[in-house]
């Protein structure tokens, strides 16, 4: 039945969803633990609480596209020697 099919279909995309979400974390942990970056550095210059942070790294928390634009941005930022002009 086209009901179930569709209830299917939306408990499929959740799970991938978080599983993406979990992978995001764990690249964005790797990065950062492999910079030397602590968690409280990376939370202070996200303007956010390590604790959020360390939850957003476990896929444990869900955040928007912008938000982990920003958390990219600042990490490499970090790890990323500024180039001399």
């Amino acid at each position: 039945d086209r009901v179930e099919a569709l209830g299917r279909a939306i408990s499929i995309a959740q799970e991938e969803k978080v599983e993406l979400y979990v992978e995001i974390g764990q690249t964005m942990r790797k990065d950062r633990t492999d910079a030397g970056v602590s968690l409280r550095e990376m939370a202070r210059r996200l303007k956010c609480s390590a604790p959020l942070l360390s939850d957003m790294e476990r896929g444990n928390r869900y955040y928007s596209v912008k938000w982990r634009i920003k958390a990219f941005t600042a990490l490499y930022s970090m790890i990323q020697p500024n180039p001399t002009t």
